[in-house]
């Protein structure tokens, strides 16, 4: 058995990974397609950066895969005189970083979710009010409307929602919602507050200069006028977790008669 451990020890890595009729056999027949007979004038490690660098992260962890198959089939001839062929060992590698893969995702999903769960609401500076606006689809012809505005210390100002007639989509629905809550703000005589909606598209264009040719462009113009009524206006995106109250705000309008 000493002598087995030796030989292993000595044993080239070049030889074992690209060199040996199996080895060769499985990067020909694997989804890399490789002929490794063209890759022979680097040594083992170079061949390895190489190769790497035109992969993306994907790819690259398969051929890792690859390569650890073909040291662990390499342990099983040698130490328990076991042989896989060349299908088993191409399906086994890309079957194990297959699920191994998906367990990554699921795990960088899970930790999103925790993140974004733990993201809290954050107050203004000292003489701003921020405003958390939404607004709710739920109902065929009529959208939903809510503004939430607190001060610096979390204090609420003011709270407000509204139910409108109008067949809108998400988007225009959303931007309506910005355009109420900075009436509403302009009703109670304030001069420098933000607006946070939870809706990306609708941040980017109430921070853009260009329209598009839509719905929603129209209130997005709307709210740049409302701007002149103000000493100074952010608009910001925020995360749904952070977006409750004006959520159920708009939620709560729909049911209002009338």
């Amino acid at each position: 058995m000493s002598t087995v451990h030796f030989a292993v020890r000595i044993t080239k890595p070049k030889l074992i990974f690209l060199d040996c009729i199996v080895a060769k056999d499985l990067w020909a027949k694997s989804p890399f397609r490789m002929i490794t007979n063209e890759r022979l004038q680097r040594n083992f490690e170079d061949w390895c950066f190489c190769l790497c660098d035109d992969l993306d992260d994907e790819t690259r962890g398969l051929l890792i895969t690859f390569l650890w198959v073909i040291w662990n089939s390499r342990n099983k001839w040698i130490f328990e005189e076991k042989r896989w062929n060349t299908l088993t060992m191409i399906n086994y590698a890309v079957d194990y970083w297959r699920i191994l893969l998906e367990a990554i995702k699921q795990k960088e999903g899970c930790l999103r979710l925790a993140s974004e769960a733990n993201v809290i609401w954050e107050p203004p500076p000292a003489g701003v009010v921020k405003i958390n606006t939404d607004a709710s689809l739920a109902s065929g012809e009529f959208r939903g409307l809510g503004a939430v505005l607190r001060d610096h210390l979390g204090g609420l100002v003011a709270s407000a929602c509204a139910k409108m007639v109008g067949n809108w989509d998400a988007e225009s629905s959303e931007v309506c919602a910005v355009r109420f809550g900075m009436k509403v703000a302009k009703s109670l005589g304030l001069n420098h507050i933000i607006l946070e909606t939870d809706a990306t598209g609708v941040a980017h264009a109430l921070n853009s200069k260009t329209y598009k040719l839509d719905y929603a462009s129209t209130f997005v113009k709307d709210c740049h006028h409302l701007i002149n009524d103000f000493s100074s206006v952010k608009f910001m995106h925020a995360k749904r977790s952070c977006n409750k109250v004006a959520h159920e705000l708009a939620r709560v309008a729909l049911s209002k008669d009338g």
